[in-house]
This record gives C-alpha cells, sequence and structure tokens, in this order.
C-alpha cells in the first residue's frame, strides 16, 4: 500500500487488481468522464466504494493515470495535474435571467448607460412582473442602499429572458456598462438569477434545492460572509409535507399551483420556489451585489451547472468534502472552475 494512503484508508473489495483489470478499469473512467459523469457517479460505477462509500479521489486518480498513458502514447509528457477540458463553456441551453441591485447612479444615468449600450431600457416601480421581451428594466428596491440615486430607495437592473452565449455576452455589456456609469454595490445588494425550468417535474425542482441545501458549507465559500443565511436569502426550511407534495407534481399547472400558494416571504430563500408561480423558473438569490461581470457570468454557470448535476443525480443527500470537489463533480468548464476556485481562495484569506 503506498505510504501516503492514511492508516484508515479502505481498499474496495469489489474489484480485480491485475494489471490489466487495473488499465481496463482507469481507460474506462476516463471514457466515462469525457462523456460527462462526475467523479463520484464514475466511482460507484466501477466499484471504488470501500464500506459502500463512493470515492471520487479514487476515480479522478484513475482518470488521471489514464490521462498519463494516453500522453505518453501519442508522444507527450504529460503533468500528473492534468485535467479536462471536456465541458463547454455554457453548462445548459437553459433560459436565464439576473437582478444586479446597485446604487450611486439615478435612473436617468443608468437608463442612457444601458441605452447607449445598444439595450431597450425603461423605468418601473419596483413589481415582479416578467421583463418584456427585449427590454431591460431599471427598478426601486427598497432593501438597498438609496445614496445617489434620486429615488429615496436603491435600484436595481432586471434583464429581460436571456439564452446561450448571446445571452451572456448580453449579461456582461449591461454590467459594464452600469458599472462605467458609476454604479455601486454595498452589503445591501445581491445578485439574483433566475434559470428557466422547462421540462422538469416538480421532484426535479426539489432535488436542485436538496443539493444546494446539502452543499450549502461549500457554496458559502464563493459567497461573501454576509449573504450566509441571511434575511434575504435564508436556507431552506420548508416542510417535509410541502416538499412532499411538490415532489408528487408532474407538470408545470401543479408545480405553478403549489408555488402560489407559498407566502411572500417564502421568496426569501437561497433558492426560491416561489418564482415558478410567476415566471415559470427557479431563483437563486444567495449571491453578493457585484458589478463585476466575470463574477456575475460565472455565478450563473454555476448555478446552471449545479442545477444540471442535481436533476440527473439520483442521491441528492450528498455534501462534497471541499468546494473544489464540488466544482469538479458540476458540468463546468475549467476557465470558470479555476475562476471560482480563485474566489474562493480570495474570501477564504479576507474572512
Amino acid at each position: 500500500m503506498p505510504s501516503n494512503r492514511p492508516a484508515q484508508y479502505q481498499r474496495s473489495t469489489n474489484i480485480t487488481r491485475s494489471r490489466q483489470a487495473t488499465i481496463a478499469r482507469q481507460d474506462e473512467a476516463l471514457r466515462l468522464r469525457r462523456s460527462g459523469l462526475s467523479y463520484i457517479d464514475i466511482a460507484r460505477r466501477l466499484g471504488w466504494t470501500p464500506n459502500g462509500v463512493a470515492r471520487p479521489q479514487s476515480a479522478a486518480e484513475a482518470v488521471r493515470a489514464a490521462q498519463r498513458r494516453e500522453a505518453l502514447t501519442n508522444g507527450v509528457i504529460a503533468s500528473v495535474a492534468v485535467t479536462l477540458t471536456d465541458f463547454p463553456s455554457i453548462p445548459s441551453t437553459r433560459t436565464f435571467g439576473i437582478e444586479c441591485e446597485f446604487f450611486g447612479i439615478d435612473v436617468q444615468t443608468s437608463l442612457e448607460a444601458l441605452r447607449d449600450a445598444g439595450f431597450n431600457a425603461e423605468f418601473e416601480r419596483y413589481h415582479a412582473n416578467t421583463v418584456p421581451a427585449g427590454f431591460w428594466k431599471v427598478t426601486t428596491d427598497g432593501s438597498v442602499t438609496s445614496r445617489g440615486t434620486g429615488t429615496g430607495s436603491g435600484l436595481e437592473m432586471v434583464s429581460p429572458i436571456l439564452r446561450g452565449q448571446q445571452g451572456f455576452d448580453d449579461t456582461i455589456k449591461a454590467v459594464k456598462a452600469l458599472l462605467n456609469a458609476g454604479a455601486k454595490v454595498d452589503k445591501t445588494c445581491g445578485l439574483h438569477v433566475h434559470l428557466g425550468m422547462d421540462g422538469l417535474t416538480g421532484a426535479d425542482l426539489i432535488k436542485v434545492v436538496e443539493v444546494y441545501t446539502a452543499n450549502t458549507a461549500n457554496i458559502n465559500k464563493v459567497v461573501a460572509s454576509s449573504r450566509h443565511n441571511t434575511r434575504w436569502a435564508k436556507k431552506q426550511d420548508l416542510s417535509a409535507s410541502y416538499l412532499s407534495s411538490f415532489k408528487r407534481a408532474t407538470d408545470s399547472s401543479q408545480i405553478k399551483a403549489l408555488s402560489s400558494n407559498l407566502s411572500h416571504n417564502e421568496r426569501y430563500h437561497a433558492v426560491n420556489l416561489k418564482s415558478y408561480s410567476a415566471h415559470g423558473t427557479v431563483e437563486f438569490r444567495q449571491h453578493q451585489g457585484t458589478l463585476n461581470a466575470e463574477k456575475v457570468v460565472s455565478w450563473v454557470k454555476f448555478v446552471m451547472a449545479l442545477t444540471e448535476k442535481a436533476v440527473t443525480t439520483s442521491d441528492t443527500s450528498v455534501e462534497f468534502g471541499s468546494f473544489p470537489e464540488l466544482l469538479d463533480n458540476l458540468p463546468l468548464a475549467n476557465e470558470t472552475k479555476q475562476f471560482l476556485g480563485r474566489r474562493a481562495d480570495a474570501l477564504a484569506t479576507s474572512r
């Protein structure tokens, strides 16, 4: 047994350990990884389950071994730290929308900034209706610092329904337009992301809530401490009976009925199910306010990837051992993983 393994290390007992079998298993692990499976799912499928507990690290080691062997076969010296880049830049084709809270500039300045960037933009006093197609809305928000807004309250930019690379390009352009116009954020501000849930059942939506909730400690690593179980983005606490009813909902009309029965205050959760009744979306409310376009885009991609992972997993109670391990099990491109990893490191040093 290698000396770097802990004394309590347990070997999987249900796999063949000949060299030929090991190489075949490593190659299969690499094939499965390239097909989009997470390390923990690969471990379960290929038998790295000592004492019945899947070991994603064993799967990751197998993938790296197969990569090294493949690289050497192709005449390339491979690094032990080789990682895959097979996941696309965008984790899914789901529609999305963003809500960026801000202050520091008035309504007219913010509208002009958006219009100069090429968008249709209008002001509307706060209410939670879906923005008409193609329009970016600036609205008031009483929970946000009002300095410099001229309205007696803070402001919020609400996007239209977005999708795909064009949606991300527009998001970057709009956020930068506000920032360049002088908009600011502080601890009163949040970034809210809506994801379209077309084609999903109530049980699928609860999977999203459960995976997010199980990994709250990990997700907290990449959001400011001021957004940990805050008033406006609480940890989920819906009753077991309500969750059970939601899981039995099989079509959008049933999901909307259950979602509409939630009280107004129930929307203030990190994962907000009430938004489904009005928009057909699940809203992710935990991220702190930001006008850094890369942070905004990376967070949208993160919740997209988390959603895709949740609806395809059979075990929503799995809490990954660290934030990097969580990232490693999501269908995210390496560029996004690396950015989120740096953000977690930066926040860790500032706390």
